[in-house]
C-alpha cells in the first residue's frame, strides 16, 4: 500500500507540475519556461498557492522515490508530509482544469 501511495503521489505531482502546467501555459498563450518560471506564473495566476511549496513537493517526491531515507522515523515523516500535501496537488489540478475549460471555450 505504501508503494502504491508513493507512486500515485509522485505521478500526480509530476503530471500536474511537469505536464499539465506547461501545456496550460502554452494553451493560454503564455511563455513556457523553466519549471521555476512556470511555477511562478502559476502562482501569479492563482493556480497554485506557492511556487516554494511546489519546489518542496518536488524535493519530497525525490526523497520518497529515490529512497534517500535511512530510518523508519524519516520515512514515516515523509509519508505523513506527502499525505498532508495531497490536497495541494488536487487543488492545483482543479484550478488548472477550470482554467483549461475557460481556454477551450
Amino acid at each position: 500500500m505504501l508503494e502504491a501511495f508513493v507512486s500515485r503521489f509522485s505521478r500526480l505531482k509530476d503530471t500536474v507540475g511537469d505536464t499539465l502546467l506547461p501545456t496550460l501555459l502554452g494553451a493560454s498563450l503564455e511563455k513556457v519556461g523553466t519549471q521555476f518560471d512556470n511555477l511562478s506564473r502559476a502562482e501569479r495566476f492563482g493556480w497554485i498557492a506557492s511556487s516554494e511549496e511546489w519546489i518542496a513537493l518536488r524535493e519530497l517526491r525525490n526523497r520518497l522515490v529515490h529512497e534517500y531515507i535511512d530510518s523508519a522515523e524519516d520515512i514515516l515523516e515523509a509519508l505523513l508530509e506527502a499525505l498532508a500535501n495531497v490536497r495541494v496537488l488536487l487543488l492545483a489540478r482543479k484550478k488548472m482544469a477550470e482554467q483549461a475549460q475557460k481556454v477551450l471555450n
